[in-house]
Formats: structure tokens, C-alpha cells, sequence
């Protein structure tokens, strides 16, 4: 399958660092301890697909500086050496600050924005906690125990039994912990209308139906990962879908997946729960907006068999309805553009209208004008023949 996404990889927690096995000493050796091996990058190498759709994402995390890695100590005979990452502008698996003050963590709002959230320790009780998850990631193991074997002078039957339930953590449990981000459970599914009933947006908990998802604007997807129990791996897809004439969305008709989907994600980890979306300009078509549906696919479903109707209802936009920051200086600049191009245009425009009106109202008015006879008139009587008086009785009789 064509491949028209960057391939973001996000491992919610730890980038799977090398794992030291120690004996138990109150000490750790120097040798015991491992050179700091290079991070395992969370973004998957994409080649050509990278380089075309120009993810901005990798800008942000550029002029982030990325924590040095850390050892952790999981028992007294293990220890690992933790390398933190950078994705969409979040760190994951960073080092705590100290044993008493848990580290911040990020909220998530139903539009998929992160909200930091600082945990403060007061009269030893902790205020704004990262959030309890219970046993929603726990898996139940049922075992039958024969209450002769644990009870003293059982007074019942040999043969009573007792089904004992206890739940066992996922797989990489201690990994998860290091995820700051909210992780989706069932009790915060978004539920949307459907003919007149509410059905849970199963399985993501964001972005929730209908959200706007603003080109430059990084919105996380959270899934449910128990949702899909028996997968190991999933992908996340997004097709185009038009309105009817009752403005109700429909999938645009089209029999492959492959043709149907513009963006297709890498096989993520499906405990990984999160994965940073961020659109281009090609994705928008020309157009300042664009319906598209979004979809995840188990690895245990054909792509012949997975159907892009099961969906959750998004709306691409280039810019927000209530401008943010960032928009408003992307339209403050091609504003600043177009203004020095209307001054550049408008005065040479200004003249050319006067001359052209100086030289017509000269031309209507060419046989009223008043000014040529008050000059002339106004030079004979400055400059009539001066004739001098006469000087003695002869030239008085001549000029008489």
C-alpha cells in the first residue's frame, strides 16, 4: 500500500532501553553500569514519503533539546538505562526530579490539544495527580484454589474450591508510566447522536466528532488499547467524505482502501495509545475545508476487510474560527504583503489620474480662461511710452 503519511511512531513510554541484569549489592559497579546507547528514534525512517508532506512536527522537536538518558532501577537486579524522546513537542520517558514530586503531566482535551497539568505535594497530600487508571489496563486471571489447602480446619467439603480473581499488569507496565500524556479509557469516550441515541465514539477518546483540525495545530489521537486486545500492532487511516443534500456526511464511493485513504500511518504499537496528527496544505485540496472520516485498523483485520464507515467525523480547516497566535500572524504577514503591494500600485495610479485630470479641465476650459488678457493688460498700463514734459516755451508750442 502507498504510503502518504509521515511515519511517526509513538512509544508512549520508554524507548526501549538496553536492560542491565545486576546482582543485588547495595552499590552498583562502575562496569555494571552501560555506555549511553544513541536513542531510538520514535519517528520511523520514511524517505521520500517524509520529504513530501514536510511535517512541521519535526521543526518543533528540532529546536527542542532532547534530556540526557537515565538509568532507572526497577528491582534490586534490574536496572535500565531510560533515553528519552521528543515527539510533536512532548517529552516522553523524562527523568523524575526527585522521588516526592511527581512529574507534570499533559491533559487532553476532547479536540486532541494538550494541557500541562503541575502536580504540587501540600501537607503530604498531592493536588492535580496524574489520573488513576484502576484495572482499566490490568488483564483478570482467574485461578481455582481448594479451600482445604489454605484453610486451617475447613469445616466444609474436601472438594470446595474458590475462584480467586486478580489482575495482572500489561505488558510494559512500568514503560506506560513514563507516558505524561492522559491515556483513553472507556469512561471518557466521546458519545455523538445517532438518530436520536447517543453511541460511544468507540475507541477514541480524541479528537471527538466534528473537531476542527487546524492545518499547522498538533492534535494527539488517543485510543482505548484494550479495545483491541488480541492486536499488536495498528494504523490509523483518513478518507475524504462528502454531504449529502441533507448535509449529512457520506463516504465517497470508491471499493479500495488503498484509493479511498490520503493518509495512512505506519504500524504503531497499539499499546502505545497516542500518535501526533498534523495535516498539510496538500491535504486541504485547494479548499480552506475538507470533511474526512478517521479510522483504525487492527492488524488482525484484511485491508479487503476493514470497512472506513466505522469512523470518527473530522473537519480539516486551514485556519480556526477564533483565530489563535499562530494564525493570526500567518494573516497579519500576508497582510503586511498585500498593503506594500497597494502602495506600490496605488501612488503611481494617484498620479496618473491627476495628470490626465489637470490636462482634460485645461482642454474643456481652453476658451474661458481670463488669465492671458489680465496679463497683457496688465503689462500695457506697467509699460506705456513715457513722454516728458516740455522744457521750455518752443517745445510747449510744438506739442500743441
Amino acid at each position: 500500500m502507498l504510503l502518504k503519511a509521515p511515519l511517526l511512531v509513538c512509544i508512549a513510554a520508554v524507548a526501549n532501553a538496553a536492560v542491565i541484569s545486576v546482582e543485588a549489592a547495595t552499590t552498583t559497579p562502575a562496569d555494571a553500569v552501560p555506555a549511553a546507547t544513541p536513542a531510538p528514534t520514535l519517528i520511523t525512517p520514511t524517505g521520500e514519503d517524509l520529504v513530501k508532506r514536510k511535517v512541521i512536527a519535526t521543526k518543533t522537536e528540532a529546536s527542542l533539546s532532547t534530556p540526557s538518558p537515565w538509568l532507572r532501577t526497577i528491582s534490586s537486579t534490574h536496572i535500565e538505562l531510560v533515553t528519552p524522546v521528543i515527539v510533536g513537542g512532548v517529552t516522553f520517558s523524562a527523568k523524575p526530579k526527585n522521588v516526592k514530586t511527581p512529574l507534570p503531566w499533559l491533559s487532553v482535551h476532547p479536540n486532541g490539544f494538550l494541557k500541562t497539568i503541575t502536580p504540587k505535594v501540600k501537607n503530604q497530600v498531592t493536588q492535580n495527580a496524574s489520573p488513576d487508571y484502576g484495572n482499566w489496563f490490568d488483564y483478570p486471571v482467574t485461578s481455582t484454589i481448594k479451600l482445604a489447602d489454605v484453610i486451617k480446619d475447613h469445616d466444609g467439603k474436601e472438594d470446595d474450591t474458590h475462584h480467586d480473581v486478580t489482575y495482572v499488569h500489561e505488558k510494559n507496565h512500568e514503560d506506560r508510566l513514563l507516558n505524561p500524556i492522559m491515556r483513553c479509557t472507556p469512561d471518557r469516550y466521546f458519545k455523538k447522536k445517532v438518530n436520536g441515541e447517543k453511541i460511544e465514539q468507540k475507541p477514541f477518546c480524541s479528537p471527538s466528532e466534528n473537531t476542527k483540525i487546524i492545518l499547522g495545530e498538533v492534535h494527539w489521537i488517543t485510543w482505548y488499547t484494550r479495545y483491541f486486545a488480541n492486536a499488536d500492532k495498528v494504523r490509523l487511516h483518513m478518507a475524504y467524505v462528502e454531504r449529502g443534500k441533507n448535509g449529512i456526511l457520506q463516504k465517497r464511493g470508491v471499493e479500495s482502501l488503498e484509493e479511498d485513504t490520503f493518509f495512512t500511518t505506519e504500524w504503531l504499537d497499539n499499546l502505545d495509545g497516542v500518535y501526533p496528527l498534523e495535516i498539510t496544505e496538500d491535504d486541504l485540496l485547494g479548499k480552506p475545508i475538507q470533511d474526512v472520516v478517521l479510522s483504525i485498523q487492527p492488524d488482525y483485520i484484511d485491508d479487503e476487510d476493514f470497512s472506513l464507515t466505522n469512523g470518527t467525523l473530522l473537519t480539516l480547516r486551514r485556519y480556526p474560527l477564533k483565530p489563535t497566535k499562530k494564525t493570526k500572524q500567518l494573516q497579519l504577514e500576508k497582510k503586511s504583503d498585500k498593503s506594500a503591494l497597494y502602495v506600490a500600485l496605488t501612488i503611481p495610479t494617484i498620479m496618473v489620474f491627476f495628470f490626465v485630470g489637470y490636462v482634460l479641465i485645461n482642454f474643456l476650459f481652453r476658451d474661458n480662461r481670463t488669465w492671458k488678457k489680465i496679463k497683457i493688460r496688465s503689462r500695457r498700463r506697467l509699460n506705456e511710452r513715457y513722454t516728458p514734459l516740455p522744457s521750455n516755451t518752443f517745445e510747449l508750442q510744438n506739442r500743441s
